[in-house]
């Protein structure tokens, strides 16, 4: 049936030059797809959807939060203004900072293993501990119950956190912080 297409070299040669574009290694195509530790790109940006995690930080430029007659600035000469002049809230606009492929990687690993968590202080402190083990073998974070408050987690780092490490630990579903315990931060502690 397929003889008529036996003497169409122009074809033979368009599927010849396809060949190395269609057939692919299966193990470079999961390492690159379906293994979070090895993923890149648009694949890391499934892994995103699957977790429900976008790769966009919302950052807020300016963290001063205004409320009440505050008009900007305030001296001697320009005095907060009154009430029909006055703020009462201060929108501000969220900047999108997007994750680098590294970055973004390990986010996802800890959102997933904040997923399969048990919630233990125990099992917190490991994953806390491999997330920032993968970064520096010298950063280690310690969790301890806070014995003065109720349903409350001391997270201990001995590292100064970036800024965008915050960010993110704000976002609820990253810490692997059980429903209903609320936990304080404390880092650039020696230990």
């Amino acid at each position: 049936m397929y003889i008529q297409y036996d003497k169409a070299t122009n074809l033979k040669a368009l599927i010849d030059g396809l060949k190395p574009i269609l057939s692919i290694d299966e193990e470079e195509f999961y390492n690159h797809c379906f293994n979070i530790q090895t993923g890149s790109g648009d694949c890391l940006d499934n892994w995103g959807r699957i977790l429900n995690f976008s790769r966009g930080i919302k950052t807020d430029p300016n963290d001063r939060k205004v409320f009440g007659f505050y008009n900007g600035t305030s001296s001697f000469l320009n005095p907060p203004a009154n009430f029909n002049n006055g703020n009462w809230y201060k929108p501000s606009i969220p900047i999108i900072q997007n994750l680098t492929d590294d970055a973004y990687r390990q986010v996802l690993q800890l959102v997933y293993l904040s997923q399969i968590s048990n919630g233990s202080v125990g099992n917190i402190s490991k994953i806390l501990n491999y997330y920032y083990q993968k970064i520096s073998m010298f950063k280690k974070v310690r969790v301890k119950e806070n014995i003065s408050e109720v349903m409350t987690l001391k997270l201990e780092f001995n590292f100064k956190l970036q800024p965008v490490e915050i960010n993110i630990f704000s976002i609820n579903g990253v810490l692997p912080i059980p429903a209903g315990v609320s936990y304080t931060i404390q880092d650039n502690l020696v230990f």
